[in-house]
């Protein structure tokens, strides 16, 4: 199976007919779903033994990373930034105006195995389903980034309206480490264009991939994420 992908109007250059392609996501895998394509695959270890390597892995990763480190894998490099401003050069790091980020960028194996195996299949005409371009955490003020359990959020896009009296449709987040998604339930703006609504104060800290699943024109239910990662903090 392709990598599936839409063509959209690409507002951002001065071009009269210049498109973007957008990425379709089938749906999200977790971990524990990764963890069972491994052993489906005639891993030699159990499901709980992989598991447990697993969060020993990024146990590992995280303590190279707090000391300073950074740390390049033959999958994914990653590293720390620091946000905010310095007003001059004996000026200090303070947490009321700064903040250390985690950075990650592909290695290079998967860049390799991206360019050299993936196979592109544009979406047949008609066949829509729900774009995520941009989320803002309004209690924090951060766009694609933070998630604030119990706060209000924004998702702004196109083909996003669902039928909230359908359970199967509405706004997910899913867990990306221990697996499991969670249903927005309480939704003030419901459109096409953007959705406001509040974010399950149930979450806990870790990192969060966002879908909308919607039944567009009474048809099938198709979804779609947003590209970033959202953190609960």
């Amino acid at each position: 199976m392709g990598i599936t992908y839409s063509l959209s109007k690409n507002n951002l250059t001065n071009g009269a007919n210049q498109y973007r392609a957008v990425v379709q996501s089938m749906a999200t895998a977790n971990l524990e779903q990764v963890v069972d394509r491994m052993v489906a695959h005639g891993c030699a270890v159990s499901r709980t033994d992989a598991l447990g390597v697993i969060h020993h892995y990024f146990a590992s990763v995280e303590s190279y990373l707090l000391e300073g480190y950074r740390v390049v894998t033959p999958w994914v490099n990653h590293s720390l930034s620091i946000r905010g401003n310095f007003d001059s050069k004996t000026d200090s790091f303070s947490p009321d105006r700064h903040s250390i980020e985690a950075v990650t960028s592909p290695g290079a194996r998967l860049r390799r195995a991206i360019r050299e195996r993936a196979q592109a299949q544009k979406e047949l005409a008609g066949r829509v389903q729900p774009e995520l371009l941009e989320y803002t955490d309004w209690n924090s003020g951060q766009r694609d980034s933070v998630l604030t359990p119990g706060g209000l959020g924004q998702i702004v896009g196109k083909h996003l309206k669902f039928d909230p009296g359908q359970r199967e449709q509405g706004i997910f987040f899913v867990a990306i480490s221990e697996g499991g998604s969670f249903q927005a339930g309480v939704v003030s703006h419901n459109t096409d264009g953007q959705l406001t609504f509040l974010v399950p104060a149930i979450l806990t800290p870790g990192d969060y991939t966002l879908e909308v699943r919607a039944s567009l024109s009474q048809g099938p239910l198709r979804s779609g994420s947003l590209e970033a990662i959202l953190t609960v903090n």
